[in-house]
């Protein structure tokens, strides 16, 4: 509501209503309900659409759907890197980019992939 008019706030018709985001059988369902509808089995994944509702944890049911339409019309398999980052953007989104930072964990996953293949050779 602090990013509406305040004349608009003021406004006797106007209701604050919060809603919580789906828990992970919500977001199954939703994910479910989703390729259900589209032609030709919805978006391509990664992997299961339990994976990503657990992946999606924190998106409102607006915010995934909005994933799972680009993923459907894009016409490319929607990908774990791909998920992680509308998350992480979600976040930011509400919380504000200076609250939180999140780290670029794959390219550490990489360096220490390669040290450990280099140890075994």
């Amino acid at each position: 509501m602090s990013l509406l008019n305040r004349k608009v706030v003021g406004l006797p018709q106007v209701r604050a209503v919060e809603v919580d985001a789906p828990d992970r059988q919500r977001r199954e369902h939703l994910i479910d309900w989703f390729i259900r509808q589209m032609p030709e089995g919805g978006p391509k994944l990664w992997d299961s659409q339990e994976t990503l509702a657990k992946m999606t944890a924190c998106l409102s049911a607006y915010a995934l759907l909005q994933l799972l339409r680009y993923a459907s019309y894009s016409d490319t398999v929607l990908t774990a890197v791909e998920v992680v980052s509308k998350v992480e953007e979600y976040i930011q989104n509400q919380l504000g980019e200076d609250v939180v930072e999140f780290k670029n964990w794959s390219i550490c996953a990489r360096m220490l992939w390669a040290l450990l293949a280099s140890r075994s050779l």
